[in-house]
């Protein structure tokens, strides 16, 4: 019994089911998108963090003792940058033969047998979703003594600065 409505057809009610659909499908697709492209973004990160560690470890390796604070200072990666990133983060190590740390490396040259170059203290900032931080992983190497900035007359220099 109908009681004074008009009959509506079932067309006319599912008129708007399409836009709750889509709306529902497209938070979905949306969501899994930027989640796929976030984690791109700190695979990305790490992989620079990485990069930055080993050109570190090289540099250790090859200059001068004395300029631990040049090397922190360099620009270790050239039009490429970390939000966030600063020279704080990185720590150089000189080390013994049996790995342990060298206390005062200018006293202690002769001790030096190893460089460790790690990234520490960095929070990576997640965008999506909400701006989270994640604490990176520490990233270290160790790398065998070179010259440490010492080099035979006559030959090449290695810059250890950036100016």
């Amino acid at each position: 019994m109908n009681r004074g409505r008009p009959m509506i057809s079932s067309a006319r009610l599912q008129r708007g089911i399409y836009a709750v659909e889509f709306s529902v499908a497209a938070l979905v697709f949306f969501t899994v998108l930027f989640m796929v492209i976030e984690f791109a973004r700190l695979l990305y990160s790490w992989n620079l963090m990485e990069e930055v560690t080993r050109r570190a470890a090289r540099l250790t390796a090859v200059c001068p003792v004395t300029g631990a604070e040049d090397i922190r200072e360099s620009s270790l990666l050239p039009g490429l940058s970390l939000p966030g990133f600063t020279t704080e983060n990185i720590a150089l190590d000189y080390l013994t033969a049996t790995g342990a740390s060298v206390g005062d490396p200018v006293a202690g040259f002769g001790n030096i047998y190893f460089v460790r170059a790690s990234i520490i203290n960095y929070q990576y900032e997640a965008l999506f979703p909400l701006n989270v931080l994640i604490n990176a992983p520490e990233f270290a190497i160790t790398l065998p003594a070179e010259s440490l900035g010492i080099t035979p007359p006559d030959t090449g220099v290695v810059t250890c600065h950036s100016s």
